[in-house]
């Protein structure tokens, strides 16, 4: 997770627990129903960190890439070049699927790529994960944009998930870089 995003929903878990607790205890008379109510507050400001945290991630925090006279379809050749051809050795593209226009008429593509992520158990366990990659291109206000969002099943473990898009976008940003400055020198 992006510790960033969460760590102040964390700091107040931490605070909130005995102020909730001892806020309880004090209208109550009860330490039980205290108790009781300092789980169920921290358990909330937890949930809400959670929830901005994932939200944080399911959106690239980059700036899209703006490309001018270049075709939606230069652009997705551009993307899939790097799909198919820039891989890194711990992930791998295992499909891509999806690359059609949607009904807006933005070009899209959809890719599996496939990794290990190990837990730090005793012993380490090496496990399959799944990435989910959507990627968009569309026109606004005549200029090409491009969109990343990822899904991934594993609620837990998304730090692999955070460096394989990143590592992604960047190889992109650089391929789309080129063909606009190639398309400018024309």
């Amino acid at each position: 997770m992006k510790f960033a995003t969460q760590a102040p929903y964390v700091v107040a878990t931490i605070a909130a627990f005995p102020l909730i607790g001892a806020s309880g205890f004090a209208l109550t008379g009860n330490a039980q129903t205290g108790l009781l109510l300092a789980f169920m507050g921290s358990g909330v400001i937890w949930c809400m960190g959670r929830d901005k945290a994932q939200a944080y991630e399911s959106a690239l925090d980059d700036p899209p890439a703006r490309l001018f006279a270049v075709s939606d379809f230069d652009v997705m050749a551009s993307i899939k070049e790097v799909m198919a051809n820039n891989i890194g050795d711990k992930w791998w593209v295992q499909k891509s699927f999806d690359d059609t226009q949607d009904e807006d008429g933005n070009m899209k593509a959809k890719y599996v790529m496939t990794y290990e992520e190990e837990l730090k158990t005793k012993p380490p366990k090496q496990l399959k994960r799944q990435l989910i990659l959507d990627i968009h291109v569309g026109k606004v206000a005549s200029q090409t944009t491009v969109k990343l969002t990822y899904q991934v099943a594993s609620e837990v473990m998304r730090f692999t998930a955070n460096d394989i898009l990143e590592a992604t976008t960047a190889m992109i940003w650089v391929r789309l870089d080129r063909l606009a400055a190639a398309r400018g020198a024309r």
